[in-house]
């Protein structure tokens, strides 16, 4: 809590926590499940020493655009897979 003086607004920080999220992603059919990624959050490697052969490519820390991508090939590649799922559409939602 904090009090400020008459006719003055209060300022106040407050601490806010953010947890490393799980990404899960799913796909089923009515014959079962097809496809299940889990994506766990990039853990940063220790700052204190950095080698000169270190890669300079940003990881990303959560969930972008190419990983759906990548699932949604990954799931069609399986249905294509099996006979059971010729002539299925792929949905989403």
């Amino acid at each position: 809590m904090a009090w400020s003086k008459k006719g003055e607004r209060a300022i106040v920080e407050t601490p806010t926590t953010r947890a490393k999220t799980t990404t899960i992603l799913g796909s089923i059919s009515p014959f079962g499940i097809v496809n299940v990624k889990v994506r766990r959050p990039y853990e940063a490697p220790s700052k204190k020493r950095k080698l000169p052969s270190a890669s300079k490519a940003i990881k990303t820390t959560g969930t972008v655009t190419g990983h759906y991508f990548n699932f949604v090939a990954s799931t069609l590649d399986v249905m294509d897979e099996h006979e059971q799922f010729k002539n299925f559409l792929y949905h989403h939602g």
